[in-house]
């Protein structure tokens, strides 16, 4: 997964993901409040891109994030993504 708040970019691996954000382990995060950007790779289709802010930071380990801002198709994907793996 990629991301982008500002001048900081990184890409991460996902550490818990659910339908209101998601874990990113990361040794630099943003400051919690950050506004990120993500691009989230889904097995099916196009990537889920969302916005999100930072809530819980984890220095050296990785960052909470909230989902903000979603479009519909891009909610769809990404629940449909957690419940084939859910559901395994």
């Amino acid at each position: 997964m990629v991301w982008r708040s500002g001048d900081q970019r990184g890409a991460s691996r996902l550490g818990t993901v659910g339908l209101g954000g998601l874990f990113l382990k990361t040794p630099k995060p943003p400051s919690a409040g950050a506004v990120v950007e993500l691009v989230i790779p889904v097995p099916a289709g196009s990537p889920v891109r969302t916005r999100a802010t930072v809530y819980n930071v984890k220095p050296g380990e990785g960052m909470g994030v909230k989902f903000v801002q979603m479009r519909g198709e891009d909610r769809l994907r990404l629940n449909q993504f957690l419940h084939a793996h859910l559901n395994k």
